[in-house]
């Protein structure tokens, strides 16, 4: 059923997740992965969030997507606990705003266009993966991939003066 739904429905899907009313491109993998397996789709990352976060920390998460660990993050961290979102592709980011808005989130979480890397400056990222969670940094020999320029920012530049600074308890997700 859900296949069906995914491929008829044009544009995006609503659906309840971490306590959230939640806006989804239907061409998301993370949107399937949430259909099929709920809440835990990538358990060991959602049980850590779970247990290791407290409300009110502040969180960086880098690599953000459409934000699914970003919203549960804020179901954890509530009411209070800034999150900060690093997505450099742009589509990704402007998924995030209406499920922010819709959840009246705005102030707690904030989305950064932005790639974080070591230093400020340009990217080139693949766009040409089939799998929406697995950007890759274009380099070298694979510059000739299809690829998307992105803006890059150290972490130390791009997160803004605040609680953030002030935090001892970090929390750092590698894809792959």
């Amino acid at each position: 059923l859900w296949q069906v739904r995914k491929r008829v429905s044009r544009g995006s899907i609503r659906c309840q997740a971490f306590g959230l009313d939640l806006v989804v491109p239907s061409s998301s993998g993370s949107l399937s992965n949430l259909m099929y397996f709920g809440e835990y789709f990538e358990w060991g990352n959602i049980s850590f969030i779970r247990n290791y976060l407290r409300p009110g920390d502040a969180v960086i998460d880098a690599g953000g997507n459409v934000g699914m660990f970003t919203y549960a993050v804020a179901q954890v961290t509530a009411p209070d606990g800034p999150i900060h979102v690093f997505e450099p592709m742009a589509w990704a980011a402007h998924v995030i705003d209406p499920t922010v808005e819709r959840n009246h989130l705005n102030g707690r979480v904030f989305v950064h266009q932005v790639a974080v890397t070591d230093r400020n400056g340009v990217a080139h990222f693949a766009t040409d993966l089939d799998v929406s969670s697995h950007i890759e940094l274009v380099t070298g020999a694979s510059s000739s991939r299809l690829s998307v320029e992105v803006e890059t920012a150290a972490l130390d530049d791009a997160v803004p003066a605040g609680p953030i600074a002030g935090q001892n308890r970090w929390m750092r997700r590698r894809s792959g």
